[in-house]
């Protein structure tokens, strides 16, 4: 396989609906809170509105009531009926909190789905050979990541069922060793702490039969730079929905530069 000696920046980012739905579900926690949150200032204001009104109303009568029957005489009464006023509060309030959860959902969805545009997380291997034209060997699963936030990341990286994570990283060195040769070696890089890296190399170690080492992060370590030069195959590794896709971006620029032969992708949870 011939060594990636160039890589131009997308002008554009391509924007996929079905990815940014996802991601807005992954963040139900997010959709609740502004539901919560919305609910509860639109309730309390409509309730605080119309609890002023009673008190107006209250007060009006009473002024009314201490009038003599000449000063009576000269207006014309309005007595308000404060009780049923006050009664329709509470059914209000209940209305109010159902449209402020409502409008929660819908400024909470348009803020995360500007906010993954913005940002351009990696969101699965489909937009990574998209972009940059090399495979994804795998995904390393997290055990964190459980009910529903499973059931989400599971669709939005394709998986019909929950894989163990010693089976996936077998996978992935079966993936990673059809793009290798005797006397190749690995280096792992990333636009991550160290510490993750080191993580994936360490569970690799125990399936992949070719030597295997960790760079760190190309985008602000100088020695993860050197270590380019090496003649290594690089792995890239990145998070889904964690790492930016401009990081990745300028990552995938210095190892154009450097003339290493960056070989594919792993990504994490």
């Amino acid at each position: 396989m011939a060594a990636q000696s160039s890589f131009e920046r997308p002008t554009e980012t391509e924007i996929n609906l079905h990815d940014i739905f996802w991601y807005i579900l992954k963040n139900w926690i997010v959709l609740l809170i502004c539901m919560v949150v919305f609910a509860a200032l639109l309730g309390v204001y409509k309730r605080s509105s119309q609890t002023k009104a009673v008190a107006a109303s209250e007060k009006a009568v009473a002024e009314y009531n201490a009038l003599t029957d000449e000063e009576k005489a000269k207006i014309k009464a309005a007595d308000v009926p404060v009780q049923i006023a006050a009664s329709t509060i509470a059914s209000s309030f209940k209305k109010y909190l159902v449209l402020g959860a409502v409008l929660g959902v819908f400024l909470g969805a348009a803020g995360l789905a500007v906010y993954y545009v913005l940002n351009g997380y990696l969101a699965n291997a489909p937009a990574i050979r998209s972009r940059y034209g090399l495979p994804t060997f795998g995904i390393v699963p997290s055990g964190k990541v459980k009910g529903l936030n499973r059931s989400i990341l599971n669709k939005l990286t394709y998986r019909t069922y929950n894989m163990p994570k010693d089976e996936a990283v077998r996978l992935i060195a079966a993936n990673l060793a059809m793009h290798l040769k005797g006397g190749d070696k690995v280096l792992l890089v990333g636009t991550m702490p160290l510490k993750k890296l080191e993580s994936v190399k360490k569970a690799l170690k125990e399936v992949i039969s070719v030597p295997i080492e960790t760079a760190g992060n190309v985008n602000n370590e100088a020695d993860a730079v050197l270590a380019l030069r090496e003649g290594n195959k690089v792995v890239c590794v990145e998070r889904i929905l964690g790492s930016k896709q401009t990081y990745v971006d300028f990552e995938m620029e210095t190892l154009a530069a450097s003339k290493a032969e960056c070989i594919g992708f792993i990504l994490m949870e």
